[in-house]
């Protein structure tokens, strides 16, 4: 007999839980007692070494990905973080998918290789899908937003 799969999906990546889950055997439907004791259990553990690594390589391909928004699905607010590049100017502006600018959210300077964080007020936007886009330079980066009550 194959063994099931159990997938828990709602813990965070590195967050150092240790699962341990018992599957009960020699149960019958219509029985008060089963066969065997069935145990779950979840619990938070100290981060290994290797799940530090995993940590550090998420932020790394953050670096290279440049751009990631959360939550998404959002309602009130979500928070957007970007690396830029090159030295510069940089823009961030919300579209709705027609190519029409919603908003400015944000202009300012930035270091090459430094980390922007921009929340968008959910507030006022109706419900739907938006582009947000960095422009920096030559440089462009866009990404699809959900906002849904």
């Amino acid at each position: 007999a194959a063994s099931p799969t159990v997938v828990f999906s709602n813990i965070p990546a590195g967050a150092g839980y240790q699962v341990s889950v018992t599957s009960t055997t020699g149960c019958s439907s219509g029985t008060t007692s089963c066969g065997s004791a069935s145990s779950t259990s979840l619990k938070q553990t100290a981060p290994t070494s290797n799940e530090r690594e995993k940590e550090e390589e998420a932020v790394l391909s953050l670096k290279k990905d440049k751009m990631v928004a959360y939550p998404v699905p959002f309602s009130n607010k979500l928070t957007l973080e970007f690396y830029i590049e090159q030295e510069g100017n940089f823009q961030v502006n919300l579209y709705d998918m027609g190519g029409k600018l919603v908003k400015q959210l944000k202009t300012g300077t930035s270091l090459a290789g430094e980390m922007q964080r921009v929340e968008v007020n959910g507030l006022g936007l109706h419900d739907g899908m938006y582009l947000v886009s960095v422009m920096s330079g030559k440089e462009k980066q866009t990404i699809r937003i959900i906002k849904k009550e």
